[in-house]
């Protein structure tokens, strides 16, 4: 997907060389908690078997409102860095936001291919996907 994108940026050929150095997609969704309340109403209110349905809608409306989404992709192009990365806080709707936040992150890598402007960014070294050191 993500080669097929940047062979139609300008500039990119057939003989081009790509490699996709480092990807990473995240979602963040801090501050999870049931309360009592909600597992006692489930339990009381759907036959056994599913008692535990509504109780999980109730879990993902008491996530905290710093839910994030992500997404950071770093490619060698003929031995040349170059970074996209996006993220985006939100409050509903965590895969319509990764979807956004992933097509974001790939417009921001097809701007920076064009633009030339290249990367020394730690995100491009295995092992420190979104510039997080690694954990040894």
């Amino acid at each position: 997907m993500i080669e097929k994108r940047i062979r139609i940026v300008s500039g990119i050929n057939q003989n081009t060389q790509i490699e996709l150095k480092t990807a990473d997609v995240r979602l963040s969704l801090p501050d999870a908690r049931i309360d009592d309340i909600a597992v006692n109403v489930a339990r009381h209110a759907v036959p056994q078997g599913a008692a535990f349905a509504p109780a999980f809608a109730a879990l993902f409306s008491k996530f905290s409102k710093d839910k994030v989404a992500s997404a950071v992709f770093c490619v060698s192009i003929d031995g040349k860095n170059f970074l996209g990365n996006n993220a985006r806080l939100f409050r509903y709707g965590a895969e319509e936001e990764l979807d956004a936040s992933i097509e974001a992150a790939l417009k921001v890598l097809e701007q920076s291919i064009q633009s030339g402007a290249q990367t020394e960014s730690p995100a491009c070294e295995p092992g420190w996907e979104s510039g997080q050191p690694r954990s040894d």
